[in-house]
């Protein structure tokens, strides 16, 4: 059986500040926001910061680089 899949991207221009990349983004994974996915979208249950790097399509800001390769999902 074939599935259907949608991903989800978070895209920022280059010049934005890596600080502030690395931030949001360690906040977006914060725990104390797992209540807002939870309580969202069905969908948005689904979400683990496990996956949030399967499949990218584009290149990683260096500050999100710096949060996903200090939690382990990238090398």
């Amino acid at each position: 059986m074939s599935t259907v899949s949608v991903g989800v991207a978070w895209v920022v221009d280059a010049d934005v500040d890596e600080t502030t990349v690395y931030g949001l983004t360690k906040a977006l994974w914060h725990p104390n926001n797992r209540r807002a996915l939870e309580s969202g979208h069905p969908y948005a249950r689904l979400i683990r910061r496990e996956a949030a790097t399967d499949g990218i399509a584009l290149p990683l800001h260096p500050g999100a680089a710096l949060y996903y390769f200090e939690v382990g999902l990238i090398k």
